[in-house]
């Protein structure tokens, strides 16, 4: 299984990296990448295409990931939100069928999708 989490936010990606270098599991391959605007985004997911996508929405200051999510799930990638935006923003990914995984809880996700 192949996941790909894309964040701006580096500590973030780098707390992930130390979890599952350090207890890493026969199968699974995690890729984190951060990205700061949704062409790097694109290009990730195009470089590992993954099984299952982590996305954050805002990247950067200007850009957000909403078309890289939904092209993603339209090629039939598990795709989850990690925005912590507005309730707005989260009824756009629900609407297209990508649930809310808070970045606090995306290790737990992935070990929970990973043992199924």
């Amino acid at each position: 299984m192949t996941v790909l989490i894309f964040d701006d936010d580096e500590d973030f990606l780098g707390r992930l990296n130390s979890r599952f270098k350090a207890q890493p599991l026969r199968g699974l391959r995690v890729n984190s990448v951060w990205c700061n605007n949704a062409a790097k985004a694109q290009k990730a997911v195009e470089k590992y295409n993954p099984d299952i996508l982590f996305a954050d929405h805002m990247l950067g200051l200007r850009e957000n990931a909403f078309e890289v999510a939904k092209k993603a799930a339209e090629n039939g990638i598990h795709v989850f939100t990690t925005s912590g935006a507005s309730p707005k923003v989260l009824e756009m990914y629900a609407n297209l069928g990508i649930p809310h995984v808070p970045k606090s809880q995306v290790a737990d996700k992935i070990l929970e999708l990973f043992e199924k």
